[in-house]
């Protein structure tokens, strides 16, 4: 076979449902999301990773030095608005979304987003946190060349104005931060412990708070004092800290059976950390290499964070939602806001006491009808192996437990 004809799924010796997901990945990489944060904070993640920047990413960190050379003077521009933004009053609190990656806090977070009299962070700002907003026009036009059209985990559309997790705003204005695991996926383990806020030294907890708060100021700021729901699956174990931060703020936890969250997380992982790493390998198109690559390079790194950071976040939230005032929190499963959209998003905007606009039901009623109309599929995988459903139910049993989700099985497969 000549080394350029394209590879069937046949040849590569995958499924279909897998062949779908690899070549997603190769083909919109989410460069956008990193490509226009603070130069001095790149250099700095350069710096402190610089033993495991690969030279095969080297034309790519280039392209990223310039992105964010060219958004300097805007940031810098930015600087002179922060005496309003730190004085800016946050008159409502901040909603926060709560729940594991792949739970369904995305499409929780679209719902919420139609309604108007709430602000969101974008894909624009979480990409460019530090000059949002005197680069925005310059964003605009760079935003055709970088951001992808659907997102390569699962093909939902997606623009510069989506909502955005403010997790990537945070990665490029904090080093070391969390998510610089999905930069360096070798590091998983170690960056995944400063997932929780309150266990990290008080100098790196300052630094994570100050930049939070900022960031949280900075778009009420812009966006006139409007109140802000924001998602993040790691706010899910730092309930204390932004109580500390913010004594009022909304929560909204949703969760999805562990038999389901489990493949969709593995498969997050590896395309996160294949479209944004800065080292390892990139492919052109699929080839027997890449398919070595992804299943026996990128699949056991994202499995093993996916187990990490399951149980870290689900520990630390059973442990600390109780700190949560008496009416701030909601609580829904993935499957009941899938199967009654409407009645869940207007009964979490009663119980949580969320302003709506008028004529709102018809708005949110539109949106609803326009992704029923589209068809939406969920991913379909291919069954975890063996070792990895058993491993699931021992490690994740207290999840299963306290989820009220399927009981645990005493021995082997379920």
């Amino acid at each position: 076979m000549q080394k350029n004809q394209a590879y069937s799924e046949e040849d590569l010796g995958i499924t279909s449902e897998e062949y779908t997901l690899y070549q997603r990945m190769i083909d919109h990489l989410p460069t956008g999301l990193i490509q226009g944060g603070g130069f001095p904070n790149i250099i700095e993640k350069l710096l402190t990773y610089q033993k495991f920047v690969s030279p095969r990413q080297y034309r790519r960190i280039l392209t990223i030095l310039i992105g964010r050379l060219l958004f300097e003077p805007f940031r810098l521009t930015d600087q002179g608005h922060a005496s309003r933004i730190k004085s800016t009053n946050i008159e409502y609190p901040p909603i926060f979304i709560l729940g594991v990656y792949r739970s369904g806090t995305t499409h929780l977070h679209n719902l919420m987003s139609t309604n108007k009299l709430l602000a969101h962070i974008t894909n624009q700002q979480a990409a460019n946190p530090e000059s949002f907003i005197s680069g925005q026009l310059l964003h605009q036009h760079l935003a055709r060349a970088f951001t992808p059209k659907e997102r390569p985990l699962d093909a939902m559309k997606i623009s510069p104005h989506s909502p955005q997790e403010h997790q990537f705003a945070l990665l490029n204005m904090v080093t070391p931060v969390y998510s610089d695991f999905f930069l360096f996926p070798s590091q998983y383990q170690d960056l995944l412990d400063l997932s929780v806020i309150n266990d990290l030294p008080d100098a790196w907890q300052l630094q994570w708070k100050q930049s939070l708060r900022y960031l949280v100021q900075k778009l009420t700021y812009v966006n006139q004092g409007k109140q802000l729901v924001l998602k993040n699956p790691h706010d899910t174990a730092n309930i204390a800290t932004l109580l500390e931060l913010f004594p009022n703020a909304k929560f909204i936890f949703i969760h999805r059976n562990p038999e389901k969250v489990v493949p969709s997380m593995i498969n997050t992982f590896r395309a996160m950390m294949y479209g944004l790493q800065l080292e390892g390998r990139r492919f052109k198109q699929l080839t027997p290499e890449a398919i070595f690559y992804f299943k026996n390079i990128l699949t056991p790194t994202a499995t093993e964070s996916t187990f990490l950071v399951y149980q870290k976040l689900m520990r630390q939230y059973f442990a600390e939602r109780h700190l949560i005032p008496t009416g701030n929190l909601f609580e829904v499963s993935y499957d009941a806001l899938i199967q009654y959209p409407m009645q869940t998003i207007l009964q979490l905007h009663g119980e949580l006491g969320i302003r709506i606009e008028p004529g709102y039901v018809a708005t949110l009623q539109s949106y609803i009808t326009s992704i029923e109309q589209k068809k939406y599929q969920t991913n379909k995988f291919s069954p975890l192996p063996d070792d990895i459903k058993i491993r699931m139910h021992q490690e994740l049993g207290f999840i299963f437990e306290r989820l009220g989700y399927r009981a645990v099985p005493e021995k082997g497969v379920p």
